[in-house]
């Protein structure tokens, strides 16, 4: 042990969590009675039975007087659950109270209110129990050898810890699932959605509809396509397959994540960023932020300077050699403000307002050079426009006069008609 683990934290744990007077004792051996019944003598009713002696818990839970009670308390709970479940590995445990309230609290954590939590992969508390599984890891003695050691992390204080950055998403998932669902997906299960990612980035049909879309039109697109994949690699792993495609709840929670590293792949094998790639790479001479499309912040009114200053941007791209890509709804920080600001009812309206604009500004056939979208970005919606280099000058529109535009390192300028002339020489001649 890399640090000292001291089995009587379950038992102060254990008497503080009684005290809180948050589960009753009944409670949790009516559950167990449940729980660890023989899987010849589980039935389907069995699942209402446990949800029944949790809920009174859940409801004292939030009954509690404050917030700072009911973080405490699910904080001991959690610490529990997590010494308990690292012990067990190592200590061969008999204690029947421990494992009962072990149980209990690992099924009763998903049930109670998250405040706070800071966790990348968050799944609703809508999930409810559906499925639960007994399973033997492991029975037998563990041989240890002569040697370096290696050290093993114990649990210390509860609620001490950091959690790992940079963990994989899908091995996160595969935590979330198991915490949420009460499942036992493992390691190779993990790597099971893996070879189902690996599959998919290598399928042209999954590769032209990321390449033509953006992740939402993606994920409508594929959706099928993803069950096709799973079905055909059911005999490698029935229990994801089977639980995948009759489990609503469990696919709504799987497929998002997994559409999501799905296109991430795709794109990136196209040299192409993702929002976060492209926001935390800052403005340059490719990429542009615009806070709002219309509204001004100062003024808190539509002001068609804002929609002058996008479209200038939109144009000077499509006379780069690179074109490059306008965020709105971003700020020059680089933090999301989101379309809402602009107060459009809906996407659609704004994006079909930005159509508009393009056409009377810069011409119908600019648009072929160009894809508006939606993206969620730090939990706000953005529109990405995305503007391919033109084939031929492209003009501003103001009244009967007409301007021409370039970027210049990270802005846009407007060429006078001296060097504008040289400049459509070198660039569409």
């Amino acid at each position: 042990m890399q640090e000292a683990s001291d089995p009587q934290q379950l038992e102060t744990l254990k008497h503080e969590l009684d005290a809180a007077q948050v589960y009753h004792w009944s409670e949790v051996e009516a559950f167990a009675r449940v729980f660890y019944k023989l899987p010849a003598k589980q039935m389907a009713q069995d699942h209402a039975r446990m949800q029944r002696h949790l809920q009174p818990a859940v409801d004292r839970f939030k009954a509690l007087e404050n917030d700072d009670q009911r973080s405490e308390f699910r904080e001991k709970l959690k610490g529990f659950v997590h010494i308990y479940s690292f012990l067990s590995q190592v200590i061969p445990y008999g204690d029947p109270v421990l494992e009962m309230l072990y149980s209990f609290g690992r099924l009763l954590l998903p049930h109670l209110p998250l405040e706070g939590e800071t966790e990348r992969v968050k799944l609703g508390d809508e999930v409810d129990l559906e499925y639960y599984r007994l399973q033997r890891v492991y029975s037998g003695e563990i041989d240890l050898n002569e040697g370096d050691s290696e050290g093993v992390k114990s649990p210390t204080d509860v609620g001490t810890g950091k959690a790992k950055e940079d963990k994989a998403p899908l091995s996160e998932i595969i935590e979330v699932l198991n915490e949420r669902f009460g499942t036992n997906f493992s390691e190779e299960d993990r790597l099971f959605f893996e070879q189902i990612k690996e599959k998919a980035v290598k399928n042209p049909k999954f590769i032209d509809t990321a390449l033509s879309n953006p992740l939402d039109k993606f994920q409508l697109g594929i959706r099928k396509l993803l069950e096709s994949l799973m079905i055909e690699r059911l005999g490698e792993n029935d229990d994801i397959v089977t639980r995948y495609m009759e489990d609503g709840a469990f696919q709504g929670a799987a497929f998002p994540i997994l559409a999501k590293e799905i296109f991430d792949k795709i794109q990136a094998n196209a040299g192409r960023q993702s929002i976060e790639q492209i926001v935390a790479a800052g403005e340059s001479n490719t990429v542009e932020f615009k806070s709002t499309l219309r509204v001004n912040l100062h003024t808190g009114q539509n002001d068609p300077k804002m929609e002058q200053s996008a479209l200038k941007t939109i144009a000077a791209f499509l006379n780069s050699r690179e074109g490059g890509t306008l965020v709105i709804g971003v700020n020059d920080d680089g933090v999301a403000l989101g379309v809402e600001t602009d107060k459009f009812p809906n996407e659609d309206k704004m994006n079909l307002h930005l159509g508009n604009l393009i056409k009377t500004r810069l011409g119908t056939g600019s648009m072929l050079n160009i894809k508006p979208h939606f993206e969620s970005f730090q939990e706000k919606r953005v529109l990405v426009v995305d503007c391919a280099a033109s084939g031929v000058p492209v003009y501003y529109k103001d009244g009967k006069e007409e301007e021409f535009y370039i970027r210049a390192g990270a802005s846009t300028a407007a060429l006078p008609p001296s060097e504008m002339n040289t400049y459509i020489k070198q660039r569409f001649l």
